[in-house]
């Protein structure tokens, strides 16, 4: 068990994961969470101004 865990810190492979693979996963996730924050204010933004059309098209049937 201990050569494997030696083998294990000492692989390459390893390293360049923690290294380059994780970073770069961790800003493709921040670019996608700040894109659905983008498109969620969007959306809110437009149901809010929906909101004032529905509000006085319902005050002209009644």
């Amino acid at each position: 068990m201990h050569d494997s865990l030696n083998n294990f810190q000492l692989d390459e492979r390893i390293a360049g994961l923690a290294n380059e693979d994780i970073p770069d996963a961790q800003t493709r996730l921040t670019y996608v969470i700040e894109e659905t924050e983008k498109a969620a204010n969007t959306t809110m933004d437009a149901v809010e101004q929906s909101m004032s059309i529905v509000e006085t098209m319902k005050g002209q049937l009644d």
